[in-house]
This record gives structure tokens, C-alpha cells and sequence, in this order.
């Protein structure tokens, strides 16, 4: 069920131009903290190795979102 949610979700997104501002406003934060890089890879075999079926952390989002937002998702996180 959340996998086939998940997957309508992300699919139908239309980007307008959002996904380039979303990435400048990154770059300008990057400039101002130093932090340890990592690879789209490492995201991904985080996320797999999470537990599914538990509660939202402090920011709501769930683990299915990330489990199946496959790595489409997970590049996307390694710009934040």
C-alpha cells in the first residue's frame, strides 16, 4: 500500500523550476556550515537498513516515504 502511494506521489510531481531553487538555496547554506560529505550510495543503505511500520520522528515523515521513495529520493537527500 504505502509503496504504490509512495510511488503515484513522487511520479506525478511536476518540477517548475522548484528543484533549481531548492538547490541554490542549499548551496548558499553549504557555504556557511562545514559538514562531513557522504554519497547517494550511503543514504540508501541507511534507509534500508531502518525499520518500517513505526512511528514519525520529530519531523513527521515516515520511513516508507524514504523506503520507497526509492533512489530517486535518496539523491535528493544528499543535496540537504
Amino acid at each position: 500500500m504505502w509503496k504504490q502511494h509512495f510511488a503515484a506521489l513522487y511520479s506525478s510531481f511536476v518540477d517548475n523550476g522548484q528543484q533549481t531553487l531548492f538547490e541554490t538555496k542549499i548551496d548558499n547554506k553549504l557555504l556557511e556550515v562545514e559538514c562531513t560529505a557522504f554519497t547517494v550510495l550511503d543514504v540508501i543503505n541507511v534507509v534500508k537498513k531502518m525499520k518500517l511500520g513505526k512511528c514519525p520522528g520529530p519531523n513527521g515523515i515516515h520511513m516508507e516515504a524514504l523506503y520507497y521513495g526509492g533512489k530517486r529520493l535518496c539523491t535528493l537527500l544528499c543535496t540537504v
